[in-house]
């Protein structure tokens, strides 16, 4: 994140408009282990704030040097 343009490039192709933060993988973790996540299989759930909806690293390279 020392790189301000290639932060702000990012940060603009998410839903939210920043960051997210460990903890807020906490309440998806304890849903995974608690019984109420008995009947899910084969599943991913995103953790992202929209970044693969939003096309995630497609169409970065013109943000590179």
């Amino acid at each position: 994140m020392k790189d301000k343009i290639w932060y702000e490039n990012i940060r603009q192709r998410n839903v939210f408009r920043r960051f997210g933060k460990p903890e807020k993988v906490l309440g998806p973790a304890i849903f995974l282990v608690s019984d109420a996540s008995s009947l899910i299989t084969g599943s991913m759930i995103l953790l992202d704030a929209g970044w693969h909806w939003l096309g995630g690293w497609t169409g970065l390279e013109h943000f590179e040097d």
